[in-house]
């Protein structure tokens, strides 16, 4: 069996569990972080391979629960909360979908049906990508489907006036540092998730951050890719602030959108 190292790191192979009512092979992707953990994975896979559910067994919201349960060990905690969100969504509204067998699910009327009942064309593209994702980790294909075109967004982009109104009807209060982060790059999680041995003269570390767990609690992890864990020059005040308070933002990611989108209206700006 081969055993490849994906671009990740994590390590994935395909153990072979029978055959669907076609006649069709059904392949079970497996993956983890080291090669003995893969091979624990396989073993397990091959030693119930035939209490598995194949060929016509296999519902839309098996394949969803098995992949989910795949990733789980490699996904950031928000990646796989939103794979959640998309499950209890499917079994809640779309559960004649999310009943149906794998070969025969009918992407398109799911489709149709989301954008009916409002839904962005960006969600129904990103529930349509899971679901197909998926069916294809049971080793079956899923049934074409059209998707509905990409969205173009327009952005506001504040002028220099706006920014320095909006610097200056923050100053002084606890969002006035937050925001300066954010004007150098900064997420709001890893704003959140700054504290003061970050910092090493005007020079701060951005090493962590504070996101929700896929059971909807906040925790503490490090920086979204490899590459965001960086250093960026702040301003000394700044600099001092989170030294003295051991923080950037004393709250959670969503109260500092709340409290910034609060702050933009009450300055006027757009």
């Amino acid at each position: 069996m081969k055993i490849e190292q994906l671009p990740s790191g994590t390590f994935r192979a395909r153990v072979y569990i029978g055959k669907d009512t076609s006649g069709k092979r059904v392949y079970k992707s497996v993956t983890d972080k080291t090669k003995g953990g893969l091979r624990k994975k396989i073993a397990e896979v091959t030693l119930h391979k035939a209490d598995m559910m194949i060929g016509d067994a296999v519902t839309v919201g098996d394949a969803l629960q098995h992949f989910i349960d795949d990733r789980k060990p490699v996904l950031s905690p928000a990646t796989i909360r939103g794979y959640k969100t998309i499950d209890r969504t499917l079994k809640k509204e779309y559960s004649l979908l999310y009943n149906s067998p794998c070969h025969s699910a009918d992407l398109q009327a799911l489709i149709n049906d989301m954008l009916r009942s409002g839904r962005t064309a960006k969600t129904v593209r990103n529930y349509i990508a899971v679901i197909r994702s998926a069916i294809e980790n049971t080793g079956q294909q899923p049934r074409e489907a059209v998707l509905p075109a990409r969205e173009k967004i327009g952005y506001h982009i504040p002028s220099d006036d706006e920014i320095k109104k909006l610097l200056s009807f923050v100053k002084g209060s606890d969002l006035e540092v937050a925001v300066h982060l954010g004007l150098c790059g900064m997420r709001r999680s890893e704003i959140c998730g700054i504290r003061g041995d970050d910092v090493t003269g005007n020079r701060l570390h951005v090493q962590r951050a504070v996101v929700k767990n896929p059971d909807g609690g906040w925790i503490t992890k490090g920086t979204k890719t490899y590459s965001s864990d960086r250093y960026i020059i702040i301003t000394q005040a700044d600099a001092d602030y989170i030294k003295k308070n051991d923080c950037a933002y004393k709250y959670v990611p969503t109260a500092l959108s709340d409290n910034f989108h609060n702050a933009v209206l009450r300055a006027g700006l757009p």
